[in-house]
């Protein structure tokens, strides 16, 4: 696989078209239930998206397609930096940051700022990437509202 290299980070970049594909579909099926127009942010923002409702940035949102059922897991995996992202950002401007989580079976939401997860360390191996071995906060599936089930 050719990488593309963030040079602000010198992290490759695994992002692929099939991700942002992934990404623009859950951001139509957010316009449609949670009436709102959905903005991608630029590459390397903390967030995917921030919903808009009349010209006001209403939530960011971090998206994540997964290909397991939603509970073959009792909690979603996801980097500790996005969790403490979402903290700080709710802090300085009061704005809701949301998790939706894309599974085989079903989507769901969980408040990414308001999550108090176990903290461990962990991460992909898959890519034999040893900066993907990181602080990870795991996210009970008790805290996801559905959305909907897979379409």
């Amino acid at each position: 696989m050719s990488r593309m290299y963030n040079f602000n980070t010198y992290r490759p970049v695994y992002e692929k078209q099939m991700d942002r594909d992934n990404e623009a579909e859950l951001a139509l099926i957010v316009t449609q239930k949670w009436k709102c127009q959905m903005s991608k942010m630029k590459d390397k923002s903390a967030f995917d998206y921030a919903a808009i409702r009349s010209n006001e940035v209403m939530a960011f949102i971090e998206m994540k397609t997964r290909k397991t059922e939603m509970n073959k897991y009792p909690s979603y995996l996801i980097s500790f930096t996005k969790v403490w992202k979402a903290k700080q950002l709710y802090q300085a401007l009061h704005l809701p940051v949301f998790l939706l989580v894309k599974w085989a079976d079903k989507i769901a939401f969980t408040a990414l700022h308001n999550c108090k997860p176990k903290v461990q360390i962990g991460g992909r191996k898959d890519r034999q990437d040893p900066s993907d071995i990181e602080p990870v906060a795991m996210i009970p599936l008790e805290d996801f509202l559905l959305l909907g089930n897979k379409t």
